[in-house]
């Protein structure tokens, strides 16, 4: 039995089940398809550079807790483009190591 908070390939996520859905909405509605590159994002292991990622287009730290969740703030990005822009936004400011992300109410 997988731990709390430990994701569908036994890797942990301090993100809750309502995220896990949701990106996966994320995935399918941009046909998992890299929104910078425009790459299929194929890649299975959270370490592959082409496997796909939600990111928050606006930061969460930019965000009200009742907007955390907003799909049209959300997209798909291959780890590549995920990890480029998360430097670009650490750079502006952006915190890029959330500790955890609040269930919505």
């Amino acid at each position: 039995m997988p731990l709390k908070g430990q994701g569908a390939i036994g890797t942990y996520s301090p993100y809750g089940r309502y995220w896990q859905k949701l990106r996966l909405r994320v995935f399918l509605r941009d046909s998992y398809q890299c929104q910078i590159c425009n790459q299929i994002c194929v890649g299975r292991h959270r370490f592959d550079d082409r496997a796909p990622e939600c990111d928050h287009i606006i930061p969460i730290h930019k965000l009200p807790p009742d907007r955390i969740y907003e799909i049209e703030n959300l997209q798909t990005l291959c780890r590549s483009c995920h990890k480029q822009k998360s430097v670009e936004d650490s750079s502006k400011g952006a915190s890029t190591h959330l500790l955890w992300l609040p269930e919505p109410k």
